[in-house]
């Protein structure tokens, strides 16, 4: 072998071999804001090399996590497989505590090579608030009508995080618009239509609850809420 075709060779050796080494960041993408107690919270990891994505197959270790959080799929011994961008999913239970923490990742053999987000974990939906949106408001059976839903924690703060879904139902009659899915709340508020169907014709009042579906982690029941409503049926048609 001639000097310049060892030199070339040699070369394409040191490239070769630096491509596992070339990972030199993660860039980690998911809510920035988490409720307590939600699960299979969805996150992406993509490596990263001068800013460019890598897709060299290595592993990965998540280090400093806070107590009450685990991740999946995860092996902390000898780390998990990446290869390009990869999903992991978080789920938080009772214990953790309330308030903002980083999460951090790091190359197996090499903890120079990090990755970090910042998260903060809000306190567990506890109550939901129940408004309609005209003021002054009297229900007519039959018309529809705004309702305005607010995710609440123990301390009436908004859960601003919480994409729960929710069941509305009326005390008296029926309700049209009672399923409120989760993709309807944003920062913790949803604004729906509701219609009252039949019910007590003598009654002036109606009572409105809202209950999750949801029993989360260190809850014995699901959030709910309430409101009384006035409400009269429809006038007959002259």
């Amino acid at each position: 072998m001639n000097k310049t075709l060892k030199l070339w060779f040699l070369g394409g050796l040191a490239i070769l071999a630096g491509r596992g080494w070339a990972v030199d960041q993660y860039v980690i993408t998911g809510p920035s804001v988490v409720m307590v107690a939600d699960s299979d919270v969805s996150i992406s990891l993509e490596p990263r090399e001068k800013g460019e994505p890598d897709a060299t197959p290595h592993r990965v270790k998540f280090v400093g996590l806070p107590a009450g959080l685990t991740i999946t799929p995860d092996n902390p011994a000898d780390g998990s497989p990446v290869q390009g961008p990869t999903r992991f999913f978080l789920s938080f239970n009772a214990t953790v505590t309330p308030g903002p923490f980083v999460l951090k990742v790091r190359k197996s053999d090499n903890a120079r090579v990090l990755g970090q987000k910042a998260v903060n974990l809000e306190r567990s939906v506890a109550r939901f608030s129940l408004t309609p949106l005209a003021r002054p408001f009297v229900g007519v059976v039959g018309q529809p009508f705004e309702l305005q839903i607010i995710a609440r924690d123990a301390t009436g703060a908004v859960v601003t995080s919480f994409k729960g879904d929710v069941d509305l139902k009326a005390v008296s009659g029926d309700l049209d618009g009672g399923s409120v899915t989760g993709d309807k709340f944003e920062k913790g508020i949803a604004t729906v239509t509701v219609r009252f169907l039949g019910g007590d014709p003598t009654a002036q009042f109606n009572r409105l609850s809202a209950r999750a579906r949801t029993i989360y982690s260190g809850q014995q029941e699901p959030a709910t809420g309430q409101l009384d409503l006035a409400v009269r049926t429809a006038e007959p048609a002259p």
